[in-house]
């Protein structure tokens, strides 16, 4: 009988969707047995606590539209698993997924080798772009850097690091330069590394490149946001205005590592390809896409993950940037392993309105237990009510930020929003 795929999704879930066992031993030996299909990729390595997805969307944008055929791997995911492994933002097929995931666990099955679920789609993802042949593949980091699964990459092309801020201290530590220590895993002898000299963890990141004999590229151009008539614009060092679909001012930072990370490739992988370098930029700019972080729905209604201290303070400054004039209400909800007490204490003002949501997820906190820490008094609202908010756009315009997890959002949606 053919396999489901949700049979296959029920081999990832059996693994544990919070069964995190960091360590390359595992990975190591499935993919000696499939023959190391990794090795045979051009891989750009990103890692980071924070905007990784937001740079891998931007730099997959770029390269496609130079015309290269561009894996991209990420998580986690909102709705499916699909989306975790794509070609040129086309998701991978559900069969092909299912197929791969059947064939990694027969032989980790087999072998007598235990991977985690993140194991068994990081085999996955590398054998789906080496058997479509990608020209390049985007390496999204799942959790650190250095024991993290996709640190089984050897020789990357290129190594991005983005934004590094306390989250995950169970595993990473509790100080910066811990994590970023952690992060700082990916760096390998001799290849470039872009990061922002503003990274928090800079310092100790770039003593390991040093160490590593690695060429440290900084992101050094002048960029500046402008929001007008509901649109989003970017200035590049003093150049016209380009259109930019990607809401949020922490997107600056991401976009200034992109540039400098696509024009290190210009030179390299780019070297004998022909296309309009300015076209390319305006185009990209203007389609990227990156669901569910700051995204502007319905005229009325954001939303983004703010899962994380550092995170939740960008979002607040972003909405204050974009929407000073606004009176906005939150609906909110937060996993039990995130600081979700500063959270709530950075994300509310007094002039908010604030509305809790009780998600189905082992891990997520009890909207009650939330509103004993919030200052300001907070409704519990169910499914429906959310969704008739996000529906039917209020009276006096109030701004809805759906915000504070991943698996919340996914729950309310359930099916991609345009």
């Amino acid at each position: 009988m053919d396999k489901t795929f949700q049979e296959a999704i029920n081999i990832l879930n059996k693994n544990g969707k919070f069964y995190i066992e960091l360590g390359l031993s595992r990975i190591e030996k499935v993919l000696k047995l499939i023959n190391n299909p990794q090795e045979d990729l051009k891989i750009i390595h990103i890692a980071g606590t924070n905007g990784k997805g937001s740079t891998c969307a931007m730099l997959c944008e770029l390269l496609k539209n130079t015309g290269l055929n561009v894996g991209l791997y990420t998580s986690p995911h909102i709705l499916s698993y699909c989306e975790r492994i794509r070609i040129n933002d086309k998701n991978i097929e559900e069969d092909d997924l299912t197929e791969l995931i059947f064939k990694i666990e027969k032989i980790s099955k087999e072998n007598n080798i235990q991977l985690t679920e993140f194991e068994i789609l990081t085999a996955v993802a590398f054998l789906y772009f080496k058997k479509e042949n990608v020209d390049v593949v985007i390496l999204e980091t799942g959790l650190g850097g250095r024991f993290d699964a996709t640190n089984i990459v050897k020789k990357p092309i290129l190594t991005i690091i983005t934004s590094i801020s306390i989250d995950h201290k169970d595993r990473l530590g509790n100080t910066i330069e811990q994590i970023a220590f952690e992060k700082a895993g990916i760096i390998k002898e001799h290849v470039p590394l872009v990061i922002s000299k503003y990274n928090q963890g800079f310092n100790v990141i770039r003593n390991i490149a040093i160490q590593k004999n690695v060429k440290v590229i900084l992101n050094e151009n002048d960029i500046k946001l402008n929001f007008k008539n509901n649109k989003n614009y970017v200035k590049i060092n003093s150049s016209e205005e380009y259109e930019f679909n990607l809401l949020g001012l922490w997107q600056a930072e991401n976009l200034n590592l992109v540039l400098k990370a696509f024009e290190y490739l210009k030179d390299n992988l780019l070297r004998n390809r022909k296309y309009d370098k300015q076209k390319v930029l305006k185009d990209s700019l203007k389609n990227v896409k990156w669901d569910y972080r700051f995204q502007f729905i319905n005229n009325h209604v954001i939303l983004d993950g703010a899962h994380n201290f550092d995170a939740a303070i960008k979002l607040r400054e972003s909405l204050d940037f974009y929407f000073k004039n606004k009176k906005i209400q939150f609906i909110y909800g937060s996993l039990n392993t995130k600081e979700y007490e500063k959270i709530v204490n950075v994300l509310f003002t007094s002039n908010d309105k604030v509305f809790l949501y009780d998600f189905n997820c082992q891990n997520a906190v009890k909207a009650g237990d939330l509103e004993k820490i919030i200052t300001q008094p907070v409704k519990i609202l169910n499914k429906s009510e959310v969704l008739n908010i996000i529906n039917n756009e209020t009276k006096d315009k109030i701004l809805t930020v759906i915000c504070g997890s991943f698996y919340m959002l996914g729950e309310i949606f359930e099916k991609k929003v345009v």
